[in-house]
């Protein structure tokens, strides 16, 4: 089984489930982790949108590597150039 695991928009979880994706799900910073379903799992994907800071997302893997062992290969399909600043409630 593969997951995809969204992290802010949910057209990447439309887009997850149209390219056969069939436990994809959407989760917000502040949602609790489905660290159950994700350890049934061989491979998960995990994505973001371009207004999500890289520190949610480093966040949420290291949520996930205090449970479980994980091997990390990082995917990039484009390379974007564009950064947003990190809300001041993250810093």
């Amino acid at each position: 089984m593969v997951v995809g695991i969204h992290l802010i928009q949910k057209r990447l979880v439309e887009v997850a489930s149209k390219a056969g994706c069939n436990e994809s799900e959407l989760i917000h910073s502040e949602s609790k982790i489905p660290l159950d379903k994700i350890g049934k799992c061989k491979t998960i994907g995990i994505s973001s949108g371009a207004s999500a800071p890289e520190i949610i997302v480093q966040d949420f893997i290291s949520k996930i590597k205090e449970k479980y062992e994980v091997q990390i290969e990082e995917v990039e399909i484009v390379k974007e150039n564009v950064f947003f600043k990190i809300p001041g409630m993250l810093n």
